[in-house]
C-alpha cells in the first residue's frame, strides 16, 4: 500500500502538468515547471510515510562521509567518464578526419572548454538539491520497498522502470531522445527505461555502499550537467547531438552506461538489501 501511494503521488503530477503531446502546454517550458519537476519523487516520499504514519526510518539521509570518501569521488568521476567515453564514440561514429586541435578550436579554444567545464562544475554543485529530488524517492524510498519483495537485481530493473516511465511525459516532448525517430514516442520511452535501469545499477551501487542518499543525489546532477558538455568537447560538432539525437542518446545514456553498471549489479547481487536504518 506504501509504494501504491508513493507512485501516485510521484506519476501524477508529471503526467497531470506535463501533456504528453511535445506540441501543446508550457508547463515544463516554464522556469517553474523545469525546477520543480524532479522533487516530485522526493515529495512523494515525504508524504506517503506523513500518510501512512511510518517515520523517517530508512530515510538515507545521513551524509556518512567518513570511511566513504571514493564513493562520494565515483560520484563526480562516473558521469565525467561516462560523457567523455561517449563522446569518442560519437566522434568515431559521425566525423571524418578528426582533429582535436580543430574540435576545441571550433568550441572557442581550450580556454573557453575549461571554462565551460568549471562552470559546469559550479551549476552542478548549486544544482545538487536537484538531483536529491529523485534519488530522495527513488534509491531511498522505492528500492528498499521493493527488495522487501524481490531479490536485489530484479528491484533495481524495476524501480528501473518506473523511473523511465515516470520521464514518458519529457519524452513524448521531445526531450533527451528527440522526435526523428521510428516508432516515436514509444521506443524512446522503452530506451529511457533502459537508460534508467543502467544508469539505476550505478546509483544504487552508490546508496548501498554508503547506507546515504547524497552520492547518489550528486552523481546524478552531473550527468544532467556533465555529460552532455563532455561529448560536445570531444566531438566539437554540435550538429552531432542535433541530427542524431536519438543514437547520440542511446550511445550516452545506456549503450556505456550499460558497460559501467555490469560490475554494479555483480555487486549488488551479492549483497544483502539496503539496511533498515541509516
Amino acid at each position: 500500500m506504501r509504494m501504491i501511494i508513493f507512485l501516485l503521488l510521484s506519476f501524477t503530477p508529471p503526467y497531470l502538468f506535463m501533456p504528453l503531446s511535445p506540441d501543446d502546454g508550457i508547463f515544463i517550458s516554464s522556469a517553474f515547471g523545469a525546477t520543480t519537476v524532479m522533487f516530485y519523487p522526493a515529495i512523494a516520499n515525504l508524504l506517503t510515510r506523513l500518510i501512512t504514519r511510518e517515520g523517517m526510518g530508512e530515510s538515507f539521509l545521513r551524509i556518512n562521509l567518513r570511511g566513504h570518501g571514493r564513493e562520494y569521488v565515483l560520484s563526480l568521476l562516473y558521469p565525467v567518464l561516462v560523457g567523455l567515453i561517449g563522446g569518442v564514440v560519437l566522434t568515431l561514429m559521425y566525423t571524418k578526419n578528426y582533429s582535436l586541435a580543430a574540435a576545441i578550436e571550433s568550441n572557442g579554444g581550450g580556454d573557453d572548454v575549461a571554462a565551460s567545464f568549471l562552470y559546469a562544475l559550479f551549476i552542478g554543485a548549486g544544482e545538487v538539491f536537484l538531483g536529491f529530488g529523485e534519488e530522495f524517492g527513488w534509491r531511498a524510498y522505492l528500492t528498499p520497498k521493493l527488495e522487501k519483495l524481490m531479490p536485489t537485481f530484479p528491484a533495481v530493473c524495476v524501480t528501473g522502470v518506473i523511473w523511465g516511465l515516470w520521464h514518458a511525459p519529457l519524452v513524448a516532448r521531445g526531450y533527451d531522445w528527440g522526435t526523428d525517430y521510428p516508432f516515436f514516442p514509444f521506443l524512446g520511452i522503452i530506451s529511457m527505461c533502459g537508460a534508467c535501469i543502467m544508469l539505476s545499477a550505478f546509483l544504487t551501487y552508490l546508496t548501498k555502499r554508503t547506507g546515504s542518499v547524497y552520492p547518489a543525489a550528486i552523481c546524478h546532477t552531473f550527468i544532467d550537467v556533465i555529460m552532455a558538455l563532455c561529448v560536445l568537447m570531444v566531438t566539437g560538432e554540435t550538429d552531432i547531438l542535433e541530427n542524431h539525437t536519438y543514437m547520440s542518446s542511446l550511445v550516452v545514456m545506456f549503450l556505456i552506461p550499460a558497460v559501467f553498471a555490469v560490475p554494479c549489479f555483480v555487486y549488488l547481487c551479492r549483497k544483502k538489501p539496503l539496511p533498515e536504518k541509516a
